[in-house]
C-alpha cells in the first residue's frame, strides 16, 4: 500500500486497506507498506513540505498492518529521490528520526498478526470526510492501540481535525493516553477528539501528567517548526 497513491484521499485509502486483508495473502503481515521509494518522489516533496501531512504519513506507515518500509533519507526530509545519505552525517537530532523512533516504540506493543480494522467515522450517515481516517490495531472490542490520522493541510489558520469517535472504556485504573505527546487527547464539547498532528492512543496507567512531559511535546513541535522553515522552497513543477 503506498500513500501519496491515495492522492490525499483517506477514505480511498482505508477501503484499499481493508481490500488489501480479503484477497486472501497468506500474511498480510509480510506485505511492505512504502510511503516513498528510490523509483518515485519524496514524500517531503508529495506534500509540499507540509509537516503536517507529513507526519501523518509516517504515523500511518508505523501503525498499519504489513511491514513498514523507510527510504533512507525520509527521517530527514529529503526531497531529491536519490539524495546520499552519509552527506548528512547520519543526522540522529532530526525531528523526523526522533518521532520514527517513538512511533517503533509504540508499534512494539502491537503483536505482528494483531487485527486491523477501520473505523467508521460517520456513524450517522455523515458524508465521508476523505481527510481523516482511524484505524484499530487488535481486537475491535478491546483494542491496543487506536490510530487517529488527518490529511488537511498545515497553516497559521488551520483547523483541528475532529474524530467523532469514542475508543472503548478502559480497564480500571487504565486510561487512553496520546502515545506520541504523553497527554491526554484534547476534545471539544460534544466529546469529539480534535488534533492537527496524529493521535495514536494506547493504554497507561492512569497518573498525573507531569509539566515535563508537556515540555517535551512543545520542545518537539519547535524543532519540526524549526526544520520546515530552513527547508529551501521546491520547484512547483515537480509536484503539480
Amino acid at each position: 500500500t503506498f500513500w501519496p497513491f491515495s492522492t490525499f484521499n483517506l477514505t480511498f485509502l482505508g477501503e484499499r486497506m481493508e481490500a488489501q486483508q480479503r484477497t486472501g495473502y497468506r500474511s498480510v503481515e509480510r506485505l511492505g507498506n512504502f510511503i516513498d521509494n528510490h523509483d518515485v518522489q519524496r514524500v517531503t516533496s508529495v506534500c509540499s513540505k507540509d509537516m503536517r501531512r507529513i507526519t501523518n504519513a509516517l504515523a500511518w506507515l508505523m501503525m498499519s498492518k504489513g511491514t513498514p518500509i523507510i527510504y533512507q533519507g525520509t527521517e530527514t526530509f529529503f526531497e531529491e529521490i536519490r539524495e546520499s545519505l552519509w552527506n548528512t552525517g547520519y543526522d540522529q537530532n532530526s525531528p523526523g528520526f526522533h518521532l520514527i523512533k517513538r512511533l517503533n516504540m509504540i508499534r512494539s506493543r502491537i503483536n505482528a498478526d494483531a487485527p486491523q480494522s477501520i473505523i467508521n467515522l460517520s456513524p450517522h450517515g455523515e458524508p465521508n470526510n476523505h481527510d481523516k481516517l482511524g484505524i484499530l490495531r487488535g481486537d475491535p472490542r478491546k483494542p491496543t492501540v487506536v490510530v487517529l490520522l488527518n490529511n488537511i493541510a498545515d497553516g497559521d489558520d488551520s483547523e483541528s481535525a475532529e474524530f467523532c469517535y469514542q475508543p472503548p472504556h478502559p480497564p480500571h485504573g487504565f486510561m487512553w493516553e496520546d502515545g506520541l505527546t504523553g497527554s491526554v487527547p484534547r476534545k471539544n464539547s460534544n466529546g469529539c477528539i480534535l488534533g492537527k498532528d496524529p493521535i495514536i492512543l494506547i493504554l497507561q496507567r492512569q497518573k498525573w501528567h507531569s509539566h515535563r512531559r508537556r515540555s517535551r511535546l512543545g520542545g518537539f513541535k519547535a524543532e519540526v517548526e524549526r526544520v520546515a522553515a530552513s527547508m529551501p522552497s521546491i520547484d512547483q513543477s515537480i509536484t503539480s
